[in-house]
């Protein structure tokens, strides 16, 4: 079959023979290929033959096979006997080295684990077999032998090794290629109190129907140019638009952000407007698949009852709380996975603690390196109480009342929440 092409490189060659001896025919071959030929005692008979233009390989295999030999290629020395007897052989040479390394001397040395956690290298050592012991009596094997031991030292995080200086070079290679420094992630998180007004001039729109492309960018962020919905009419200018959301009545949205520089730049020129407050601004730098948790909110007072008539004041969070655990991708791609609650005030409940409503979400996003993913549909409620009276007539007593009109507000304003992750380089500086 044409599949089997693939298996032999060697040039091809044409050979016709009748009841000629195997040992001649193997000579011709390695000949051929220009390689020495060494063929055991075993090597006899006679075989007939007719391949025409055959890789040498392909036929070298051929002949072997049929007359139950085996060959073994040690530099440019060609190595012919029976099956059974290189295997025999092997076994044997097997066997002498295993002797040779019960017979070799022990050394002790003491190996320091940069990086990594050392009783996770022991650990990762241990997974099979017998060997040597940790400091927690389990044993260690693959790089340790019988003989050998492997001990942890968690205050220096190191390991000690007794064991052949062969095994101990081993051991040595494994670690380099393990004890590597874990990649980092630095996560700007950006919590903004928007209002109406904010959402609108900034061009941050939730819930359209269909998904957003322009250009050859299918990011949510357009600046000085037309955004179009796919199957509809062009929008207006828009900084975020999260195609299809949870609409009006509520729900988390996304969206993504590719130019950190003008998104900043946007929010303080809102902000300076009185359109949009920005909450929080926290910067966080993690592992690669180590979570990182923000929390920005207000703890809420309220007395509770400790028995005997007496209270206490207790406090209950009312905060908006993101986890972010991101996964670096071969291609340098960041894979985040959000955690977002948001716990806010609810309705009054007499004699007990304050009522929260939570609001929250669990989901995974794949994003650029520097590429900021907005949160949106995150609302937080806000109670005032307000009095209007008449001057000097309401601050009198008894009939002040007449003049004076208390009223409760509850507005409502929405958190948008931006993360950026940023990849760290070893130096400290970051890739983008």
């Amino acid at each position: 079959p044409r599949s089997k092409d693939f298996l032999y490189e060697g040039d091809k060659l044409s050979l016709n023979f009748q009841n000629i001896e195997i040992r001649a025919i193997l000579q011709i071959v390695a000949d051929f290929a220009n390689l020495n030929l060494v063929a055991s005692d075993a090597v006899v008979g006679a075989i007939t033959l007719r391949l025409k233009d055959v890789p040498w390989d392909q036929a070298l295999d051929i002949v072997l096979k049929t007359k139950g030999l085996d060959k073994r290629v040690q530099g440019n020395v060609l190595l012919v006997a029976p099956a059974a007897e290189l295997a025999d052989q092997e076994r044997a040479q097997l066997e002498n080295l295993q002797e040779i390394a019960e017979l070799a001397p022990l050394r002790t040395e003491l190996i320091k684990v940069k990086y990594a956690n050392a009783s996770d290298i022991v650990a990762l050592f241990s997974s099979q077999g017998n060997g040597g012991q940790n400091n927690a009596g389990e044993t260690a094997a693959g790089v340790v032998s019988d003989r050998g031991s492997i001990l942890v030292d968690d205050r220096t995080n190191a390991i000690i090794v007794t064991e052949t200086p062969s095994r101990i070079a081993q051991l040595r290679t494994l670690l380099n290629q393990l004890d590597i420094p874990v990649r980092q992630v630095m996560i700007e998180a950006r919590i903004v109190k928007a209002s109406d007004s904010f959402k609108r001039e900034a061009g941050i729109r939730w819930g359209t129907a269909g998904n957003i492309s322009w250009g050859d960018s299918p990011n949510g962020i357009q600046y000085g140019s037309s955004m179009e919905t796919l199957g509809g009419a062009p929008s207006e200018n828009l900084i975020v638009d999260l195609g299809t959301g949870s609409g009006k009545t509520g729900g988390i949205a996304f969206g993504l952000v590719n130019n950190d520089l003008l998104l900043d730049l946007e929010l303080q020129l809102f902000e300076s407007e009185g359109m949009g407050e920005t909450v929080s601004r926290p910067t966080i730098i993690t592992s690669d698949k180590s979570s990182a948790t923000v929390n920005s909110g207000s703890q809420i007072p309220y007395q509770s009852d400790t028995g005997g008539g007496a209270t206490a004041t207790a406090f209950v969070n009312a905060t908006v709380g993101l986890t972010v655990t991101p996964q670096i991708t071969a291609d340098d791609r960041i894979i985040l996975e959000l955690d977002v609650t948001n716990n806010s005030r609810g309705d009054p409940t007499p004699g007990g603690p304050p009522a929260i409503d939570i609001e929250s979400i669990q989901t995974k996003v794949i994003v650029s390196d520097g590429e900021t993913v907005v949160l949106g549909g995150l609302y937080q409620t806000r109670t005032d109480l307000i009095q209007l009276k008449t001057p000097v007539l309401g601050n009198l007593p008894l009939v002040g009342r007449l003049f004076r009109n208390s009223a409760r507000t509850k507005d409502k304003d929405e958190l948008l929440i931006f993360i950026t992750p940023k990849i760290i380089r070893e130096s400290g500086d970051r890739v983008r």
